[in-house]
């Protein structure tokens, strides 16, 4: 029985990440608002929702889970078919709410609140948290429909959310925002997934990478501070000879560095579960190339997916699965789980086809 259910996770692991896979480049963010957003903030994503890699919030009715695990309900809003008449104004009662335990009472901590219309930052307001841990923002202009974009610093760490479309009267619009303490120690964290999927390219092999990464404490990892006065929180080793690197959610360009074949990442890891994805390419040398996915915490599944083009692959540590289709290829799967941190994992592919000729040009 445990391994139909592995199977069928292994699977539905698989569907995703070869669907993701397709995506040339990384998803198209919406421009940030000559300065209107706070300062290192993520761009928008178009439509709504939370920055890439941002930690799990209460909805916006203000309600606190049970615990603290990841909750929706601060997602994309659907079009507001009664938006409010020109000149329109409301009212928005940010609430900030401590979720690491035993942590001080959350007051005085700056607050910025960008209103959002058409996936355009249109005013910028800043507040105070109070000894209630509130700010109550009145007056603000609601006239075309707004969604409020809110930033909490609490501990030098930013906390994001997001609230419902602004009408004006009342009822208060409010948005509940979790902070947590911050520590320099590693907390336990594991990766919960690391999906790789390689696929033949006229630069080498192209291997995009989806990692879940779990921080099972309830304070926020900044990292320790380097020799250069840099903080880590998480440092993947990829294979030698590695070529252009690709982010496309969860990083940050000024806080991943690529360093000697090391991805380094130096943003804070919040509670809870957060996603990053990357792409990296492979040369490819008298028909091979060799690629390591080792990695610095335990895993609990660690899947890789190669296609069944005539590529052999000899690999360690992983145990080979069987071949699915998935359109329009059929992929080979190399599995492993409950991996230990440090696990030399490795696959060396030979027998690499050429890569697939380009597409005929569109007739005009």
């Amino acid at each position: 029985m445990r391994q139909i259910v592995v199977y069928a996770m292994v699977v539905l692991c698989l569907a995703v990440i070869a669907a993701w896979a397709v995506a040339e480049v990384p998803p198209q963010m919406a421009p940030e608002g000559k300065g209107s957003l706070p300062s290192g903030h993520p761009p928008i994503p178009q439509g709504g929702g939370l920055p890439p890699g941002h930690p799990p919030m209460a909805p916006a009715s203000g309600e606190m889970p049970k615990g603290h695990p990841p909750i929706s309900g601060a997602g994309p809003s659907t079009p507001d078919t009664n938006a409010p008449p020109p000149g329109a104004q409301g009212t928005l009662i940010v609430q900030a709410l401590q979720g690491s335990q035993g942590g001080p009472a959350i007051k005085g901590d700056p607050v910025i609140v960008v209103l959002i219309h058409n996936d355009e930052p249109v005013k910028r307001v800043e507040a105070t948290l109070d000894d209630k841990g509130q700010a109550v923002l009145e007056n603000l202009p609601v006239a075309g429909g707004v969604q409020p974009l809110i930033t909490v610093k609490h501990g030098g760490v930013n906390y994001w959310g997001v609230g419902e479309p602004m009408h004006a009267g009342p009822p208060d619009h409010r948005v509940t925002v979790m902070v947590y303490e911050s520590t320099e120690e590693p907390p336990p964290y594991v990766f919960q997934s690391r999906h790789v999927f390689v696929r033949r390219t006229e630069e080498g092999v192209y291997v995009k990478e989806m990692l879940a990464v779990e921080n099972r404490s309830d304070k926020t990892w900044v990292g320790r501070k380097g020799a250069d006065g840099k903080r880590v929180t998480l440092d993947l080793t990829l294979a030698p000879n590695t070529g252009r690197l690709d982010f496309y959610g969860g990083f940050t360009g000024e806080g991943t560095d690529f360093i000697d074949t090391r991805v380094v990442n130096r943003t804070p890891i919040f509670p809870g579960t957060a996603q990053y994805q990357f792409g990296y390419v492979l040369p490819v040398t008298g028909g091979k190339a060799m690629l390591d996915i080792t990695s610095p915490a335990d895993t609990g599944m660690l899947i890789l997916a190669v296609p069944d083009d005539g590529t052999k692959v000899n690999v360690k540590g992983l145990e080979a699965g069987e071949t699915i289709q998935r359109s329009p290829q059929k992929l080979r799967l190399y599995k492993a789980m409950n991996v230990k941190a440090g696990q030399k994992i490795s696959a060396l592919l030979t027998a690499i086809p050429d890569p697939p000729p380009p597409p005929p040009p569109k007739k005009k």
